[in-house]
């Protein structure tokens, strides 16, 4: 497989050398406008090669896509819709992270189905881990009920560093905590306050109970639309949350204030060895609520990632988020041969056995996913 990833940042970077170790992966060319900025993150050699492309242009996009097999959109989510259309023009796969969501409820890419379908072509959305594995976590614990209540999904975004240090685009970063929080409650889709809707979420051990607020979450923008359900949630807490509201309070006092940039992985690598980051970790939960057998059971998933001192083993200078990120969508992105009709494909619409494999794939990455069935009446 030739696959071209646009985007050459930190998650960009884990994502080839992680699919550059892959026997079926032929080549990869990160493309990026910016190539000085790129070398920071990227070092071409083996499998992987650098090239200049301006994502805004298809024109660009599809010259650079010649020969490919699959695109991954490993840069903003704002080009998703260039990137498809080029994607179709070209004729190859498509891949990304996560939806633009221009109207905060409709994920773009799904606009193209039929036209992939027609082409023959696979395009696998929000393929990251929060959306992307919580999607796979929450349809496979559905798949095991006769009703579907409620879906939770809660998380837990933890940095201790003695500075604002961005672990994903500070772009992103800045457009979920500016988002109003999505919710899916009975056959309808409504907006909930920006962390608001305290709960307190009994996370498992050692983490505890903690309190956790509503954020905007892409996993409710499609899930409702695949799986017949009451109520979906998206909460999290976490020291990076709360540094987050900070800045989002900064923003709307002083609009003209300079976000911080992405560090590069060699700044990741400083910091973590002055020890200025001490530790970092990212955690998920999906609880999902419904009928079995006649009872009302909870399916709990769990998953954990490494957190930022055994990424610094496996990737130095990948940060807490990139790294499991970037795992996540190779683990995905190493399934794609095994998906056999055209169409656009969020996570929770997958087979359930490439759903397994990419899970079992996953958990080469060093993430942890435990599997719990409570009955709770």
């Amino acid at each position: 497989m030739k696959i071209l990833i646009i985007g050459t940042g930190a998650v960009a970077s884990v994502i080839s050398r992680l699919l550059s170790k892959e026997k079926t992966i032929e080549r990869i060319v990160c493309a990026s406008r910016n190539l000085n900025k790129a070398r920071q993150f990227i070092v071409p050699r083996g499998k992987i090669s650098l090239r200049q492309l301006d994502a805004s242009k298809i024109s660009d996009i599809v010259a650079a896509a010649s020969g490919m097999n699959l695109i991954i959109n490993a840069s903003l989510s704002v080009y998703n819709e260039k990137i498809l259309e080029s994607a179709l023009a070209a004729g190859v796969n498509y891949q990304d992270l996560c939806s633009h969501l221009a109207d905060l409820k409709t994920p773009e890419q799904l606009k193209f189905h039929e036209p992939f379908r027609r082409a023959g072509l696979v395009g696998m959305i929000n393929t990251g881990v929060s959306p992307g594995i919580t999607n796979l976590l929450a349809r496979n614990a559905v798949d095991r009920l006769e009703r579907v209540d409620e879906i939770k999904i809660r998380t837990i975004e933890e940095q201790t560093a003695d500075e604002l240090v961005f672990s994903w685009s500070p772009k992103e970063t800045f457009d979920e905590i500016t988002a109003p929080p999505l919710i899916y409650d009975h056959g309808r889709y409504r907006f909930t306050k920006l962390f608001g809707d305290p709960e307190d979420f009994d996370f498992p051990a050692p983490f505890g109970t903690r309190r956790v607020i509503s954020i905007y979450g892409d996993e409710i923008s499609t899930l409702p639309r695949y799986i017949k359900v009451k109520k979906v949630t998206y909460k999290s807490c976490g020291s990076d949350l709360e540094a987050a509201k900070s800045l989002y309070a900064l923003v709307r006092s002083d609009p003209k204030a300079k976000l911080p940039p992405l560090p590069t992985p060699g700044q990741m690598i400083r910091m973590i060895r002055e020890g200025r980051i001490k530790n970092a970790f990212f955690l998920s939960v999906v609880d999902v609520v419904g009928k079995k057998t006649g009872r009302k059971v909870k399916i709990r998933s769990v998953a954990k990632y490494p957190d930022i001192k055994q990424i610094s083993r496996i990737i130095p200078g990948a940060t807490y988020l990139s790294y499991p990120t970037g795992s996540a969508a190779a683990a995905f992105t190493s399934c794609f041969s095994k998906i056999k009709t055209g169409g656009i494909y969020p996570p929770e619409a997958l087979p359930a056995a490439i759903r397994r494999d990419i899970l079992h794939r996953l958990k080469f990455s060093g993430a942890i996913l435990q599997n719990r069935v409570s009955v709770i009446g």
